[in-house]
C-alpha cells in the first residue's frame, strides 16, 4: 500500500509542488499521493454508519448489508455455524410437530393423541397431583376390599349404610337400630357425660338409694335378705307372736355391695340375726356369728368387705 503525503499548494496557485517545495507559512490541501490498494476506495468519504465493512470484487474496502448489530449475534459462537446448523434435524417429523408453532392451554397435562403427536389432555396439572404419594395401582386399590386398611368396599352394607349421605342430629348420641344399623339415639351427647366417674353399675347404686324411700319390708315368717333389701328396713310386727329368724345370705349367693346398711325393728318376742358362711361381728367387743335381738330392740347391720358384716343396735346381743 502507498502512503498518504500532504503536498503543499500556495493559496490561490493550485498547483502541487513536490515534497521538497513546501516552505514556512505555505498553505496545505489535503492532497493524496500514490495511495492505490484496498483503502482507495474510502479516503474521500465516510462509510455508512454502524455496517460491516467487507472487500468488493476488486479487493476495495466497501461497505456490506450486514450491519455491526447483527455481526454481534455471532458473539460466542463456538465452532462452525453451518456445521452447528447442519446437526440440526433439517424437518420436525416426530411428536413435536403439533407445538412447534403454537402454545399449549396452560396448567394441562400433556398427552399422545391418536397419531402419536403431542396433545393436551382434559386433566388439569393439579389434578394429576393427587396422585403424589401413590404405591400401587389405583385401581387395584379401589377394587379391593379384603382389609378395611388395604382396600375400599365397593359397597357400603354394613351398620353405616344408613349414614353415607346425610348427617344424624348434631350432638347425639350413636346407637344401632333393630337392623344393627348406625343411628342417632334419644339421649344427648351432655345426657352421657353424666356417666363420667361412675364406678360400679348404676342400676345396684340407684337400687340402694331408693331403698331408703321404700318404706318397711314387714315379714311375719322365717326371712333371709335379698338385694332389694339393701338400705331398707325389716319389721317383726307386733302381730306376730313367734320368735323369728332373718338371715344374712353368703356373699357368694347375694352379693351386696359394700357400706350396704339394713335395718332391723323386732316388736315381739325374740329375732335371730343369723349369718351363713360369712362373717357377722358384734360391734364394740370380739364376738361373732349369730345376733338376738330383744323385744323393742333395734339394730343395724353394715357390711364392711367381701364376707365382713358389723351389727349394732339396742337389746341385741
Amino acid at each position: 500500500m502507498g502512503v498518504v503525503l500532504p503536498l503543499k499548494s500556495l493559496a490561490g496557485a493550485g498547483n502541487a509542488r513536490s515534497v521538497g517545495e513546501f516552505a514556512p507559512g505555505d498553505v496545505m490541501d489535503p492532497v493524496y499521493v500514490g495511495i492505490t490498494g484496498a483503502a482507495s476506495t474510502i479516503l474521500t468519504s465516510n462509510l455508512t454508519a454502524g455496517v460491516v465493512l467487507v472487500s468488493d470484487t476488486n479487493g476495495k474496502v466497501v461497505v456490506s448489508a450486514t450491519t455491526a448489530t447483527e455481526l454481534s449475534y455471532v458473539h460466542g459462537v463456538t465452532s462452525a455455524i453451518q456445521a452447528q446448523i447442519d446437526g440440526k434435524q433439517t424437518t420436525v417429523t416426530g411428536a413435536a410437530t403439533t407445538i412447534l408453532a403454537s402454545n399449549l392451554t396452560a396448567g394441562v397435562v400433556l398427552v399422545s393423541d391418536t397419531n402419536g403427536k403431542v396433545a393436551v389432555s382434559a386433566t388439569t396439572a393439579t389434578e394429576l397431583s393427587y396422585v403424589h404419594g401413590v404405591t400401587s395401582g389405583i385401581q387395584t386399590q379401589l377394587d379391593a376390599h379384603t382389609t378395611a386398611i388395604s382396600g375400599k368396599q365397593a359397597t357400603v352394607t354394613g351398620g353405616a349404610s344408613t349414614i353415607l349421605t346425610s348427617n344424624m342430629t348434631p350432638s347425639m348420641v350413636m346407637t344401632t337400630d333393630a337392623n344393627g344399623k348406625a343411628m342417632a339415639s334419644t339421649t344427648t351427647s351432655l345426657e352421657l357425660s353424666y356417666l363420667n366417674n361412675v364406678t360400679s353399675d348404676l342400676q345396684i347404686q340407684i337400687n340402694n338409694k331408693a331403698n331408703w324411700t321404700l318404706g318397711q319390708n314387714i315379714q311375719s315368717a322365717n326371712y333371709t335378705l335379698v338385694l332389694t333389701d339393701a338400705g331398707c328396713s325389716i319389721l317383726h310386727p307386733l302381730a306376730d307372736t313367734s320368735n323369728r329368724t332373718f338371715t344374712i345370705p353368703a356373699n357368694a349367693s347375694v352379693a351386696f355391695p359394700i357400706n350396704t346398711e339394713i335395718w332391723f325393728y323386732n316388736q315381739v318376742n325374740t329375732v335371730t340375726i343369723a349369718i351363713t358362711s360369712d362373717t357377722l361381728r358384734l360391734a364394740g367387743g370380739t364376738l361373732t356369728g349369730n345376733r338376738t335381738l330383744a323385744a323393742n330392740g333395734v339394730c343395724c347391720i353394715r357390711k364392711v368387705s367381701a364376707t365382713v358384716w358389723y351389727a349394732y343396735g339396742w337389746g341385741l346381743s
